[in-house]
């Protein structure tokens, strides 16, 4: 489908039109979090928000130690993308 809707620096993918969402990824060792904004009809946004996938487990300290390393990261783009 082609977009007329800019893609945000930091999402990798845009769907339109009802609907919608931008939506892209931080990746930290094996920990992988999603970042999607909601677009409604009338191109309004919702907040960005973080999600990660439920079959992702997060296994031993340094996976944590990765995963609080991606919120860090996903808390920088959403910073950069909403100042």
């Amino acid at each position: 489908m082609t977009t007329t809707l800019t893609t945000p620096a930091w999402a990798t993918k845009t769907v339109e039109p009802e609907d919608g969402s931008h939506s892209g990824q931080v990746t930290v060792g094996p920990v992988t979090l999603h970042l999607e904004q909601i677009i409604h009809f009338k191109g309004d946004l919702e907040p960005m928000y973080v999600w990660m996938p439920e079959d992702e487990q997060i296994l031993g300290a340094q996976a944590c130690r990765d995963l609080a390393a991606a919120l860090l990261a996903a808390a920088e783009v959403i910073e950069a993308a909403t100042s």
